[in-house]
């Protein structure tokens, strides 16, 4: 029999099934507008967080299509600026029904995201709605293939698991258990967790699902039980309260959830990995938090007491960077009459199908807790399920998970602009970045970032060309170019107008650093600096350790001998718009004025203080970790041969660079955002 759904698209027709009707009443509502989805969450006549994300981004695309074709148009199509207005409204109130469902956060991100590259593109109105819509689209068209992926990751782990454990009897078919519901009606198609119960059914490998009630609401027995009935899989419903008795007695080989939101401390990783690579790069000790239906944490702790996996099935868009630890992530509080009732139908009941609903609490029951959801934390998950591959505890570990199986692609991210370069040339620095047909995600405001995707190189030493550090050292080249950045070519001058640059570079794969300082006529410093780097890992004859930074004379020195820096004269790094600026402000210098009356306070560029820019680059790949580096021509009318914060070793870990919007967004992407958001070379 086909799977239940939970959302019907046809032409212009968006509806839902009404899940607070199932399992005796199969009725489909009909959305015709935001505030219709925005009641239908809210509501729960619609559940499961990937499904309110799909319902959430394909109600804002069939408001756009409307739109676009009406006549005469809204007012909200006049210009970027209205729609924009417009779109961010929706997406704010449409968070506002589910707050709790991560994947509906990452929805309304990635439109808004999509928003503002379009408006960045300088798109119409009408083609950024067809962006949107689009986009939109994707959202819940993704999750079904998601879905059956992780599905397949999570069974085959699974078998693999108990075979290894159980060589010489290994059985006949699994036994899992599972809480709430995670199949088709909570997502866009085949489910998370449940679907990994379905996939094991599929291949034969399944004895029986056991799935819990789920009070107060009764997704088990109202939604689980009619999915797994539907599907003609074989399961046994339990009451919330007989988990242990179920552990005790009959042998159950895992558990498997959904999360609704799944949080990391992907900082502490950070800080050691470029401070002291203390981690292994396939290791990351991540402390996860991670909320579900109410009772999965107890389910968590009676695993862990009778040793049977507690797998967490979910996609990588669940990752919530935004919340620093548990304690912050927002616990649903649902109201508290819905713990004293129930709804179905009569019993017995000749086959009517007519809904009743029954207090089964006193009248006037004061005091009940009702959260709609609890805290699993990481010292209690075996393992994490995503579209990507497994992430397994290592053995005997608390905290550490292997995460290799599901990092396989490689990303960097670009920074252009750490510190002040003004709107002037913001045209010409979004060119910068898009460079080599690199896409980008610009915002139309300083600092400018972009973040882009290689393809998986292949295996070998950390300087081969798909290594993270080799591209670090080639994204900073691209800046170093661009005469509007403060770095490499155009940079600003010293008080005698010459071009000083600092740069430097930084591989967590056995800490690794290089840096240069006030070094001058060098095109490029940075591939100075990796050449340092590249340097220090060979002791001299002496037995001593080969210098990690240089400056000035000594570093020109090490870049003629090196043989393939690219030296050039100092005059060669002076752009036309650097000398200008530094003629306005030597003249300034030498005037008999006090400075501060000759300078228009209102005016940023007018600051000493803000004419100054750090560029630099993260990346990150599967065979060579982590990779940093940061590049900057430092202070405008700064002292000959003063050195800046940039080639002090561990400035890369507090730059500004990994302190911006951008060090989020790039662990975002790396941990896995949504494919249409990763841009691949």
């Amino acid at each position: 029999m086909a799977p239940l759904i939970s959302i019907r698209l046809s032409d212009d027709k968006l509806e839902i099934v009404n899940q607070l009707l199932l399992p005796h009443i199969t009725e489909f509502i009909e959305i015709n507008s935001v505030e219709d989805a925005h009641d239908a969450i809210k509501s729960m006549k619609i559940r499961g967080a990937p499904a309110i994300a799909s319902l959430a981004a394909l109600s804002l695309s069939q408001h756009l299509r409307r739109a676009l074709k009406a006549s005469p148009p809204p007012e909200f199509l006049a210009s970027p600026e209205a729609l924009k207005t417009h779109v961010d409204g929706i997406l704010a109130f449409l968070y506002t029904a589910r707050p709790t469902a991560v994947n509906l956060g990452a929805a309304t991100r990635r439109l808004s995201k999509t928003l503002d590259n379009a408006i960045a593109a300088g798109k119409d109105p009408r083609a950024i709605a067809e962006d949107l819509i689009a986009e939109g689209n994707a959202v819940a068209d993704e999750d079904v293939g998601r879905n059956k992926e992780m599905s397949k990751w999570a069974g085959e782990w699974l078998v693999e698991r108990v075979r290894k454990l159980t060589p010489d009897a290994a059985p006949q078919g699994l036994n899992v258990l599972t809480v709430c519901n995670t199949g088709s009606l909570a997502t866009s198609g085949y489910g998370t967790a449940l679907g990994m119960i379905t996939y094991l059914h599929e291949t034969g490998k399944l004895k029986l699902a056991y799935y819990t009630q789920t009070a107060p609401y009764h997704q088990g027995s109202r939604l689980t039980a009619l999915e797994l009935q539907t599907l003609k899989i074989p399961s046994v419903m339990i009451c919330d309260t007989m988990v242990g008795s179920l552990f005790q007695n009959h042998n159950i080989h895992a558990v498997g959830m959904h999360v609704a939101a799944l949080q990391t401390f992907i900082w502490r990783f950070i800080n050691l990995a470029i401070q002291q690579s203390l981690v292994p790069i396939e290791l990351l000790e991540m402390e996860i938090p991670r909320i579900k239906r109410i009772g999965t944490y107890n389910a968590a702790v009676l695993a862990a007491r009778h040793r049977i996996p507690f797998i967490v099935v979910a996609p990588i868009s669940t990752v919530d960077l935004d919340i620093p630890d548990g304690t912050h992530i927002p616990i649903e509080q649902r109201p508290p009459l819905e713990a004293c009732l129930v709804r179905g139908v009569l019993y017995p009941n000749d086959g009517e199908t007519k809904q009743v609903q029954v207090m089964i609490t006193p009248t006037g029951l004061e005091g009940i807790y009702n959260p709609s959801f609890d805290v699993t934390p990481a010292e209690l998950i075996t393992a994490i399920v995503t579209e990507k591959g497994v992430a397994v505890k290592a053995e005997d570990a608390f905290l550490t998970f292997a995460l290799t199986t599901i990092m396989t692609i490689s990303y960097i991210a670009v920074h252009g602009g750490a510190g002040f370069h003004g709107t002037k040339y913001e045209k010409e620095i979004k060119q910068a970045l898009r460079r080599h047909d690199l896409p980008t995600v610009l915002c139309s405001k300083a600092p400018v970032t972009n973040t882009i995707v290689h393809p998986d190189g292949e295996r070998g030493p950390d300087s081969s060309s798909s290594s993270s550090l080799s591209m670090v050292e080639d994204a900073i080249c691209v800046l170093e170019d661009e005469q509007h950045l403060n770095a490499g070519y155009g940079s600003n001058l010293t008080t005698d107008g010459t071009v000083e640059c600092d740069a430097s570079i930084m591989s967590a794969q056995g800490g690794y650093f290089g840096s240069v300082g006030a070094v001058s006529g060098i095109k490029n410093p940075i591939r100075l600096a990796k050449a340092i780097l590249e340097n220090s890992r060979i002791p001299n004859k002496f037995g001593r350790v080969a210098p990690l930074a240089l400056v000035s004379g000594g570093a020109q020195t090490f870049a003629m001998n090196a043989g393939n820096i690219e030296v050039v004269p100092p005059d060669a790094l002076v752009s036309p718009t650097a000398r200008a600026t530094w003629e306005k402000w030597k003249a300034r210098m030498d005037a008999p004025e006090d400075i501060s009356s000759i300078l228009d306070e209102n005016n940023p560029e007018e600051s000493l203080q803000n004419i100054q820019d750090t560029v630099g680059a993260i990346a990150f790949s599967p065979e060579s970790g982590l990779a940093a580096g940061v590049s900057s021509g430092g202070l405008l009318m700064k002292h000959p041969g003063r050195v800046g914060e940039v080639m002090e070793m561990f400035c890369i870990q507090s730059s500004p660079l990994l302190k911006s919007d951008l060090g989020r967004d790039f662990w975002s992407r790396v941990l896995g955002g949504p494919e249409s958001n990763v841009f691949r070379d």
